[in-house]
């Protein structure tokens, strides 16, 4: 499987927990984790299911990092980034945008921070495979989901 994104989840038990995402795509690839609310990650999971997807739609989109602060969508530190969108409607490509990146304390220097970011082509199949997946990982029933992608259009 050379492009795919994977993800599992440790779950606190007090309705949030750590998502743990691993994706490669065209030889570049990274892995982070960050805390996410449950409920948010199965709006999240669900919204990979309509077929269409809408031309918008705010839970195609998760973020998790240091700093997010009440009532704001944007994390200033950001480890892990997922953003799912039409990548090519009349062929039927979504993309899965996936941001990883290590986590910077203070006492680190700002200049060993690793990050990466990809990009998973799916069609609407796997995509929706992939959130039944997710939702079932969130919910304990399963270890991880993974899509695999394809090759660059």
């Amino acid at each position: 499987m050379l492009n795919y994104l994977r993800i599992r989840f440790l779950d606190d038990k007090d309705g949030s927990g750590k998502l743990l995402v691993r994706a490669q795509a065209d030889g570049f690839s990274g892995e982070s984790g960050a805390y996410f609310n449950v409920d948010d990650l199965q709006a999240f999971a669900e919204s990979l299911m309509v077929f269409p997807l809408p031309a918008y739609d705010s839970r195609r989109a998760i973020s998790g990092g240091f700093g997010a602060l009440p009532g704001r969508d944007e994390v200033p530190q950001e480890h892990v980034g997922i953003s799912v969108y039409l990548a090519d409607r009349q062929r039927g490509y979504i993309g899965i945008q996936v941001r990883m990146a290590t986590e910077v304390w203070p006492q680190t220097r700002p200049e060993s921070k690793k990050q990466a970011s990809v990009e998973i082509l799916v069609t609407y199949e796997p995509l929706a495979k992939f959130g039944r997946d997710l939702l079932s990982v969130v919910r304990g029933s399963l270890d991880e989901a993974v899509v695999p992608g394809e090759t660059s259009l």
